[in-house]
């Protein structure tokens, strides 16, 4: 008898979309069954919650080799908590490389805590790294499990694995619970060197949307692209008190296109003018 996958908790899609819905959770049962089937070396319970709390767009974006490596990530951050301090633990990160795509692939796994996608972006600007693609998960136990696409100056994979690590080591920092890491992130990312605009490049361009979606308030950002662009995009919002609850971050000719589902803090859309408005400022003004 075939393995059936726990039932999903939370998919993020537009809830009109069954066809697609469909279409994941036929993905997502296969992936079950071949890990079930594949032996990946994790405990039955922790592949439960996995499949169980993942939001169901992640699905269609894993193989079974991701699934694996994601996995041991995850259990390597639980593995690593001691009751004393869960909520400051720090976080996992991992690498791999894709030279003929142009890009090295970096997941990290986290709690889920207020400017941690923020840190994350600042991690990678101070050792001038650029994020091209980004997906942003977090199960319903408050794990994160954030995937980036990144490249050097030169828009290839790194090659240079010490930079890498010095954004570990820097991610290390900006979470250290002695405090004290956002200055240390700050003072890197100035030593990196302002980032400039792209010669030629559009005008910035913000825009929201509060219909396709149910639960949340949805907002597009286009600019041309640098080091640095999403961690000034994604400061400028948390100064608004909000939450993102998913990003999609997409940079095509030195272009950016960064998508972020966003609520207020108490869960819901965000639907007040003035707070919109605010949020456009902030963003605005940290777009230059």
């Amino acid at each position: 008898m075939p393995a059936v996958a726990p039932a999903v908790v939370g998919s993020h899609l537009n809830r009109s979309s069954k066809t697609v819905q469909q279409i994941f959770e036929t993905h997502r049962s296969r992936l079950y069954e071949l890990a079930v089937n594949a032996d990946l070396g994790i405990r039955s319970e922790e592949l439960e919650l996995h499949f169980a709390s993942m939001p169901l767009r992640y699905w269609p974006r894993v193989d079974g080799e991701s699934l694996r490596w994601h996995l041991e990530m995850i259990h390597e951050f639980v593995d690593g908590l001691t009751r004393s301090d869960v909520l400051l633990a720090p976080p996992v990160m991992h690498w791999r490389h894709f030279p003929d795509r142009g890009f090295s692939e970096v997941v990290v796994c986290a709690w889920d805590r207020p400017g941690l996608l923020a840190k994350i972006a600042g991690a990678f600007a101070a050792t001038g790294l650029n994020i091209v693609r980004a997906d942003i998960y977090t199960r319903a136990d408050n794990i994160v499990l954030d995937v980036f696409q990144i490249c050097d100056e030169d828009l290839r994979h790194v090659e240079d694995i010490s930079r890498l690590k010095q954004m570990e080591q820097l991610l290390a920092v900006a979470f250290s619970p002695n405090g004290g890491g956002d200055v240390v992130l700050r003072t890197w990312m100035q030593c990196a060197g302002a980032p400039e605009r792209v010669a030629g490049g559009k005008a910035p361009t913000l825009t929201f949307d509060n219909d396709r979606f149910d639960d949340y308030t949805v907002l597009q950002v286009e600019a041309p692209d640098r080091v640095g662009l999403l961690h000034d995009i994604l400061e400028a919002i948390s100064t608004c008190d909000v939450d993102i609850v998913h990003a999609v971050i997409v940079t095509e000719e030195d272009e950016a296109a960064d998508v972020f589902f966003m609520t207020g803090t108490d869960g819901r859309k965000i639907r007040d003018a003035g707070r919109l408005e605010q949020i456009r400022d902030m963003v605005r003004s940290a777009l230059g």
